[in-house]
């Protein structure tokens, strides 16, 4: 009866651990925000433009890559900007010129128009590919924060320090922190 018991109540926890799991896969999916591109590219697949279990294109460039990787330069104020992985693979949509339909064997030809197309001059967005300044005093200490240190990538300020690709996150922007208050600038800078 005992192990009957045990059972049964290890199966119940595998099955509450199970639906969890799923639900919070789930609700990490674009499903109706701007990056859930399905009905765009007329497929039935959420991930897939930037995502393959199998096969995919550009594997070392991102977790299971498979979307055309940005062959653009970048530039802030005349310089290039040596950008880190989240920013390339941003990037890959949000300059402008490298189509979102091109996925897998797919090239495309739509890139994204209007404010959400970045472009390659970056003089006028908050800078990205740059190392985090640490020991300046309009900064945070991220040696002390963990907060910043979560968000940095190698140390670096990049597209995935102040966003998420993979919610509509915070005030609707996929931001990691509200806008709100200067919250989420208030995250790396003391004021």
């Amino acid at each position: 009866m005992r192990i009957l018991k045990s059972a049964i109540l290890s199966a119940a926890l595998v099955v509450t651990l199970a639906l969890v799991f799923s639900a919070s896969a789930t609700a990490a999916i674009d499903d109706g925000t701007a990056h859930d591109l399905r009905t765009r590219l007329s497929i039935n697949q959420v991930c897939l433009p930037c995502h393959a279990p199998h096969n995919a294109l550009n594997a070392d460039d991102g977790p299971i890559w498979n979307h055309a990787v940005t062959t653009q330069t970048f530039t802030r104020n005349g310089d290039t900007v040596t950008l880190g992985e989240s920013s390339k693979l941003c990037l890959s949509c949000h300059d402008g010129v490298t189509a979102v339909g091109s996925y897998g064997s797919v090239i495309g030809s739509d890139p994204i128009t209007g404010s959400a197309a970045i472009g390659n001059n970056l003089t006028d967005d908050h800078p990205i590919g740059i190392d985090y300044p640490v020991g300046s005093h309009i900064y945070v200490d991220p040696t002390t924060d963990t907060t910043v240190a979560g968000m940095l990538e190698d140390g670096k300020v990049e597209c995935g320090s102040c966003h998420r690709a993979h919610s509509a996150g915070v005030d609707g922007k996929y931001l990691r922190v509200t806008i709100v208050d200067s919250a989420l600038c208030r995250t790396c800078h003391t004021f």
